[in-house]
């Protein structure tokens, strides 16, 4: 027998450790040295709370409330479960490739030869072969979330409102815990109507989306680790990677990357819109200011690389992204995870 008032007090305890563990640091840091710099240099450290705060959580209510670890997922149960595993890595790459099919189909237009001139298809495989091998293992970095989220809220809570109103319930709260980055453009930018309100009642829809698969695969498998894959595979971009199969708009080439064109590419300092190639416009201002000002060019493999004055870069969490850059005087602009972008060209 459950003890409903029992769960609830856990269940309000984690969620207070939840939020102050990461939105403390997270206003200190937005007010003392800004969001773009959260997560370059020494201020680095002070982030990582935020990213392991739901786990932690579990960890200080757990040890609270002398609840034990019968429950805790921390294991990965491979026997009988690894299809699981599999579709953790599927499931956001199939989602990326009916979304940008359906895109093409609706708002722009089928043409193959537009396709194979922006990429190739064994170029296509291979992007798509090194992004399921790696986009696992960065499973670290969101398993501070899943093990909060997945393996002691949806507990707690499923048996006081039911699957799917732990579900839409746990979609909410999880959506409104990003609101300290929400607010600074870090998943929408800033130049959209209703900002940044809006961006935080779209951020939960999301997360109610995703928490569909993401508690699924923890039913099915009794282990976190599936949902945290399956969170690292989305960070990391794997649904981006079917940008392959967009065709049929006329300013294409201003958000999907293109190392081809044979144009100078400029960054503006105030609003890092590139002109031509670079800045995806959905983006952009999230990127902003200190963000985007253009210290240098440097050839690197025949590609001229435009680098960012400060704050992170996806080059930086997801190398295998962009070619490499040179150390020293900034880092390279990559696409990828949030937005963050890349402005590559030939010269």
């Amino acid at each position: 027998m459950i003890n409903k008032k029992l769960e609830l007090k856990r269940l309000l305890l984690f969620l207070l450790f939840a939020f102050g563990i990461a939105w403390i640091p997270a206003i200190i840091l937005n007010a003392a040295v800004g969001y773009e710099n959260w997560f370059s240099g020494p201020y680095m450290i002070l982030g990582l709370p935020l990213l392991y705060a739901p786990a932690l959580a579990n960890i200080i209510t757990r040890k609270l409330t002398k609840e034990g670890w019968e429950n805790s997922l921390f294991h990965f149960n491979f026997k009988g479960h690894f299809k699981y595993y599999v579709l953790a890595v599927l499931i956001p790459f199939l989602q990326g490739l009916l979304s940008n099919i359906t895109m093409t189909l609706v708002y722009g237009h089928w043409d193959l030869h537009e396709m194979l001139e922006r990429q190739t298809v064994p170029e296509y495989i291979g992007s798509v072969l090194l992004m399921f091998a790696m986009g696992p293992l960065f499973a670290w970095n969101t398993f501070g979330e899943e093990f909060g989220w997945r393996a002691y809220m949806n507990q707690k809570m499923e048996p006081l409102l039911g699957t799917a109103g732990t579900v839409i319930v746990g979609g909410i709260i999880w959506g409104v815990w990003h609101a300290p980055l929400t607010v600074k453009g870090h998943n929408f930018g800033t130049d959209y109507w209703g900002f940044p309100w809006l961006g935080i009642v779209v951020m939960s829809v999301w997360c109610m989306a995703m928490g569909v698969f993401l508690m699924w695969l923890t039913k099915k498998t009794g282990s976190v680790f599936p949902a945290a894959i399956l969170h690292a595979c989305n960070n990391a971009g794997i649904p981006q990677m079917n940008t392959f199969f967009l065709s049929g708009f006329g300013d294409l080439e201003n958000y999907v990357p293109d190392d081809n064109l044979n144009e100078e590419v400029y960054a503006s300092y105030n609003s890092a819109a590139a002109e031509g190639y670079g800045a995806n416009a959905k983006h952009a201002d999230a990127f902003n200011a200190d963000w985007a000002q253009l210290l240098t060019s440097e050839d690197v493999g025949g590609v001229s690389s435009l680098v960012a004055a400060e704050g992170r870069s996806s080059a930086q969490w997801m190398p295998w992204m962009g070619v490499d850059f040179p150390e020293g005087d900034g880092e390279e602009i990559a696409v990828g995870w949030s937005g963050a972008w890349r402005a590559d060209a030939s010269f």
